[in-house]
């Protein structure tokens, strides 16, 4: 029984870095080689394929080595790992739908140095909690694109604009939402006990 477990854990975690090797293969091959060699033949479209899904196993190797050292559990691994992105994300969904004159080479550099300075954080003040690197990630992100986009002028293209004067009820609704959250996490320890 202990072996049937083992080899299904082992086939859930293959299943896994095989779909994520074949998807970065996949991107990688529609959003760089397709587009500067727009007229690849079929043949070399495969082999292509075959040697970047090589190259992102690899590298997939290596940082699973790397991350063994990280810390001890994998649920902490992934949170820490992910928390020097997630901030910078969730600052450029913000960005686009709050601030209109962003650009998007503001939102860029914005994103370049909150996920910069998140990993400074991670190597050299190890003071600073992980967990806390998502808000500050978050507001470097939105600071740097602010200024960048007053200080360079770019015109902004026509596209789906989002005017919150026409969405009050929305918003109000969503924030209704947080608060009761907010409220339901700081009641449940009281009510648990």
């Amino acid at each position: 029984m202990i072996g049937v477990l083992i080899v299904a854990i082992m086939s859930a975690a293959m299943s896994t870095l095989s779909s994520t090797v074949n998807s970065l293969s996949a991107v990688t091959m529609e959003d760089f080689v397709k587009r500067f060699k727009p007229g690849i033949s079929e043949k070399a479209y495969v082999r292509n394929s075959r040697l970047l899904s090589l190259f992102w196993g690899v590298v997939c190797l290596a940082i699973a080595f790397f991350a063994g050292k990280i810390e001890g559990t994998v649920i902490e691994v992934i949170n820490k790992v992910t928390s020097v992105f997630f901030g910078p994300i969730l600052a450029s969904f913000i960005l686009a739908i709050l601030f209109k004159r962003v650009h998007a080479l503001g939102a860029n550099l914005g994103i370049v140095a909150g996920v910069g300075l998140n990993i400074y954080l991670w190597l050299a003040v190890p003071q600073i909690f992980w967990f806390w690197w998502n808000a500050i990630g978050c507001l470097v992100t939105i600071v740097v694109a602010v200024v960048v986009s007053l200080i360079i002028p770019r015109p902004s293209k026509e596209g789906i604009a989002l005017v919150f004067q026409d969405s009050k009820k929305e918003l109000g609704i969503l924030l209704g939402f947080f608060a009761l959250i907010v409220w339901l996490s700081v009641q449940l320890p009281s009510w648990l006990s």
